[in-house]
C-alpha cells in the first residue's frame, strides 16, 4: 500500500546471545581474581617481601652453585686426560727403548753407500725411514718403525737383526733447513717416506703412515728376495 511502512522482525540483541554472556563472565572473573590478589598481597605484612627476595637470591646462589660445579668437574677431566696421555706416553717410550738403538741414523750420502756396501755383503735388505724432524707424521710412525727392529733384535739388539733388515733412517733436512744430497739423489719429496734396498739397488719406495703397511711389505720383500 502506497505511504505504507513495511513492518520488520527485529532480530535478539547480540548482547543477550549465550557466547557473548559466558565470555563476559570469564572476563570478570578474572578482573575478580586480579582485584583479589592485589588485595591480598597488600593485606600481607611487610616482614614477607623480604622472604620472597631472599628465595630469588637462593636460586640465584644455587645456578651458580651448579655451574661452578660443571666448570670444576670439566677442569678436573681435562687434568685426568692430560695425566693420562702422559702415562701413556711415558709407557711408550718405555716400549720402544733399546740398550742398543737398532735403527741407524746416516748422515751423509757416503755413510748411506757404506750402509748399501755391507748389506750387499751380509745378504741383508734396508729399509729407510726418510723422515723430517718437524714432520707429525713422521713423528707417529718412528716409534713404530723402532717396534719392527726391535722385533728381530737378538739379545744385544744388533743393527743387523737376524731376519736379514737392517733398518736405517735419515732426516731429509740438514742444520740449515736444506734438503739433503741423500734425500735429492733418491727424489725425495714428501716425509714420511720408505724406501727398501736389495743388492744395494732401491726395489720400491712410498709413503705411509701405516705401520701394517709397513709390516707387510717388508715381510713380503723378505720371502721374495732372501727365500
Amino acid at each position: 500500500m502506497e505511504g505504507s511502512v513495511l513492518a520488520t522482525s527485529c532480530p535478539a540483541s547480540r548482547i543477550d546471545s549465550p557466547p557473548v554472556i559466558a565470555a563476559w563472565a570469564a572476563v570478570k572473573y578474572r578482573v575478580g581474581r586480579r582485584l583479589a590478589s592485589s588485595q591480598t598481597l597488600r593485606g600481607l605484612p611487610a616482614s614477607v617481601f623480604p622472604l620472597v627476595l631472599s628465595h630469588g637470591k637462593e636460586r640465584r646462589r644455587s645456578r651458580e652453585t651448579e655451574a661452578r660445579i660443571h666448570i670444576d668437574r670439566k677442569l678436573y677431566f681435562n687434568e685426568s686426560f692430560k695425566r693420562q696421555e702422559e702415562e701413556e706416553a711415558r709407557e711408550a717410550e718405555a716400549e720402544i727403548s733399546c740398550p742398543v738403538d737398532c735403527v741407524r741414523e746416516v748422515r751423509t750420502y757416503a755413510e748411506f753407500e757404506r750402509v748399501l756396501h755391507d748389506a750387499e755383503q751380509n745378504n741383508a735388505l734396508v729399509v729407510v725411514d726418510f723422515y723430517n724432524s718437524s714432520c707429525g707424521s713422521c713423528k707417529y710412525i718412528l716409534p713404530q718403525f723402532i717396534k719392527l727392529c726391535k722385533r728381530g733384535c737378538g739379545e744385544e739388539c744388533a743393527v743387523e737383526n737376524e731376519k736379514g733388515v737392517m733398518f736405517i733412517k735419515h732426516n731429509v733436512r740438514d742444520e740449515y733447513d736444506d734438503l739433503t744430497d741423500l734425500a735429492r739423489f733418491y727424489s725425495i719429496r714428501s716425509v714420511p717416506m720408505f724406501s727398501f734396498f736389495v743388492d744395494g739397488c732401491r726395489i720400491e719406495q712410498f709413503p705411509t703412515r701405516d705401520r701394517q703397511k709397513l709390516e707387510q711389505n717388508v715381510q713380503l720383500l723378505l720371502t721374495r728376495y732372501f727365500n
